[in-house]
């Protein structure tokens, strides 16, 4: 293709944005029973390693 053919080419902006969006909230819905036994399981670690890593204090 030649740069005249391309600059013809008008790309749909919203079109690839609506699927774009609705895989997002597809995968939102879709992996929500996952999201709330890794919260829980994995905050009290993640707050031990910030803690010992000087990032937070204990008595907050």
């Amino acid at each position: 293709m030649t740069n005249a053919e391309c600059s013809s080419i008008k790309p749909t902006t919203g079109s690839w944005r609506k699927k774009f969006l609705a895989l997002a909230v597809l995968c939102n819905k879709t992996l929500f029973p996952n999201r709330i036994p890794n919260t829980i399981a994995l905050t009290p670690p993640a707050a031990g390693l910030l803690e010992r890593g000087k990032i937070i204090k204990k008595n907050v």
